[in-house]
């Protein structure tokens, strides 16, 4: 009987400790390379301004713009943001394995790109604005900031009110969704920054 007993919680040990190594093992897992990633300007866009910020997530912390490297600012990586001034033309952004191109336009008229591409819409910010922290939850960690993601679904309503939006949209403000779920937070080639997904038109 003592034996049987042993045997028994000998196996249940067993066990446990079978279950803290896979754990321990499993939580040691180094996590897969990073992906890169344009966030902005997307892909195909035409821009009215040449004035404007080159955001990306890069692992290896560079941006190549038409085949040059270009100066970053001090973010957390992986988050590169260039700000930039650009002539008009065509112009090509190189993160990592992902490419982009996008053409700064004279006017909504001219421009170098296809006639097929959409001019893109960006958030006017007022001029005292805290760029990303207008939105984004921003950290300064000691000469660097790093950009988490949004506070709440409804940051949005931090600065246009509920009533403002109900005369603007056809829909209802309540019960309050994530407005990313029909607009774009960094840009979007239809008004409102609708995304096109959300307004039938082809994406």
């Amino acid at each position: 009987m003592l034996d049987q007993s042993r045997r028994k919680w000998a196996l249940v040990g067993g066990s446990l400790l079978l279950w803290v190594m896979i754990g321990y093992v499993w939580a040691g897992k180094p996590e897969g390379p990073k992906k890169a990633r344009i966030i902005s300007p997307p892909d195909e866009a035409v821009l009215l301004s040449g004035n404007l910020d080159i955001i990306a997530e890069s692992p290896h912390g560079r941006i190549e713009l038409d085949g040059k490297p270009c100066q970053c600012e001090p973010f957390a990586s992986p988050l590169c943001v260039a700000h930039v001034w650009l002539d008009p033309g065509m112009h090509e952004l190189r993160v990592g394995d992902q490419r982009s191109q996008f053409v700064v336009a004279l006017n909504e008229m001219e421009h170098d790109g296809p006639r097929d591409w959409k001019i893109y819409r960006f958030h006017d910010l007022e001029p005292d604005d805290r760029r990303c922290g207008a939105c984004h939850v921003v950290q300064l960690e000691g000469d660097v900031t790093r950009v988490t993601g949004l506070p709440t679904d409804d940051i949005c309503m931090k600065c246009h009110e509920a009533s403002e939006m109900r005369a603007i949209e056809s829909h209802q403000v309540q019960p309050r969704q994530a407005c990313r779920t029909c607009h774009a937070i960094h840009g979007a080639p239809i008004k409102m920054l609708l995304k096109p997904s959300a307004t039938g038109q082809p994406g």
